[in-house]
């Protein structure tokens, strides 16, 4: 949908960065107590309802946002 449309807008390192952002989130994901994945759970929710509405330029910056605050 458009959040894939607005990730490819990304440049490649942008995408590269948020690629090994996940990747690293998920490896410590096994090491979170249960009430840090439901915070962490309940920030990706919000993020992804903020994200929905906008267009997709909209999104693209946002994501770059997010990339530029790692």
């Amino acid at each position: 949908g458009e959040v894939k449309e607005a990730f490819f807008a990304l440049s490649i390192d942008e995408r590269a960065k948020m690629i090994m952002h996940f990747m690293s989130m998920k490896t410590q994901w096994e090491g979170l107590s249960d009430e840090e994945k439901d915070a962490k759970k309940q920030e990706m929710k919000q993020m992804m309802e903020e994200l929905l509405p906008l267009s997709v330029e909209q999104k693209t910056e946002k994501l770059r946002e997010y990339v530029n605050s790692l």
